[in-house]
């Protein structure tokens, strides 16, 4: 279970969160310029049309089935209590529950259940603000920052899927961001964590081993053995003999029945895309890198490590 700083928490994602999550994510992939330059070429000659986009693109991702977001959001700041003034106590009120950081993940298809497809008022609502977003974009278009839906990282990590993850059902960490100001405080190592812990409770029990009955090379521990003194007599010699060896077996037999007792860690595949230098960080997590994304046209990304968790 993951353990969060005082002043801080984490919540599922909702639809108004999304200004706070763009703005996290210019600041905290900053450092990956070239990634970003490559998707939005043009973000930094038209600012606004790229914070749209982006918007836009958090709204349909929030609204499609699957897609999981967790804020991480900053309770230290606000209140007003030691602010004099109305503006003054209005502007801590904003800044109170800030959002400093972010994950998603999206689900596989088989983690979704029948209802959720079909019954939830979620299903049946969010077509409907798709086809919103869709008319939003053909009335306020964005040409200067087109859809990056058919950019090479997207194809290279497709064939990455395809040779990498077997038939099992995979998690996949899209995106996990953190403010600059706070990057390596634990939080997003918290963040991550939150994250693994909630589809790891999702994994099936098969995995699961419990031994019924609890073996033992003494004897006498046997229940419904019948004993008698003459036998007792007879058998104390050679037990005598062997005691220290019968002792140190029945301890090794004990262990290892014991160890058959423990449950084996119950976990859920996943997968990523790590970020420059990120690898060190994610191996933390029990990720590995198989592969890379950084190919073709890719080549002069230091990024691009395709990492996966087993169970």
């Amino acid at each position: 279970m993951a353990t969060l700083r005082p002043g801080f928490r984490i919540r599922p994602a909702g639809f108004a969160d999304a200004q706070g999550m763009c703005r996290v994510y210019g600041d905290a992939l900053s450092h990956d310029a070239f990634l970003l330059d490559s998707l939005f070429p043009e973000r930094h000659a038209r600012p606004d049309e790229f914070a749209l986009r982006l918007k836009r693109f958090f709204w349909r991702r929030w609204w499609t089935l699957g897609w999981v977001a967790d804020v991480l959001v900053d309770e230290r700041a606000g209140g007003g209590e030691d602010k004099e003034g109305e503006e003054k106590s209005q502007e801590g009120e904003e800044k109170k529950n800030k959002v400093v950081g972010f994950a998603w993940w999206k689900r596989p298809a088989s983690d979704l259940s029948w209802r959720e497809r079909w019954l939830s008022p979620f299903a049946w609502i969010a077509p409907v603000m798709r086809l919103a977003i869709y008319i939003d974009t053909l009335v306020r278009p964005t040409p200067a920052i087109p859809s990056s839906a058919g950019h090479p990282l997207y194809h290279n990590i497709e064939a990455l899927e395809h040779t990498h993850l077997d038939s099992r059902p995979w998690f996949y960490l899209s995106l996990l961001a953190i403010s600059p100001s706070l990057q390596g405080t634990g939080l997003g190592g918290t963040l991550l964590r939150h994250g693994l812990d909630r589809i790891d409770a999702a994994a099936p029990a098969d995995g699961i081993t419990v031994t019924t009955t609890l073996t033992t090379t003494l004897e006498a521990d046997v229940p419904g053995k019948p004993h008698s003194k003459d036998a007792h007599a007879a058998k104390s010699k050679g037990r005598a003999s062997h005691k220290k060896k019968t002792r140190e077996e029945a301890a090794k037999e004990t262990s290892v029945t014991e160890l058959e007792h423990q449950p084996r860690v119950r976990a859920s595949p996943c997968y990523l895309i790590a970020l420059k230098g990120l690898e060190p960080y994610y191996h933390r997590f029990g990720f590995r890198q198989v592969g890379r994304a950084n190919t073709g046209e890719l080549s002069a990304w230091e990024g691009g490590a395709f990492m996966i968790r087993e169970p």
